[in-house]
């Protein structure tokens, strides 16, 4: 049955976090599934096992903050030395960037 593969479920929440209420009970107890769900949508957590409604990690990974990952290295000549510092749109860019090779 779909709702107890494991591969299909973190497939599926990582797509959309709210996939995680049709997982098997089994998956909703598993951390790194309800973790790629709640990264994708913090509101999966609901959907999630009660004992990782309150993990830290999982709580942790709710936050806007950390959906972004850290931002990327700066290259030597890069930053406030180099011509200022990242307006908006650069920083977005490099935020973006980011996100996409994570």
């Amino acid at each position: 049955e779909f709702r107890s593969d494991r591969s299909i479920v973190l497939a599926a929440v990582a797509q959309n976090g709210h996939a995680l209420r049709f997982a098997g009970d089994a998956l909703r107890a598993d951390q790194e599934v309800v973790l790629a769900a709640v990264m994708q949508d913090s509101t999966a957590l609901q959907y999630a096992a009660e004992r990782l409604k309150v993990d830290p990690k999982v709580l942790l990974a709710t936050l806007p903050s950390n959906k972004m990952g850290p931002p990327p290295p700066r290259r030597q000549g890069e930053g406030a030395a180099a011509g200022g510092p990242l307006t908006p749109s650069k920083a977005s860019l490099a935020s973006r960037t980011w996100r996409d090779i994570h």
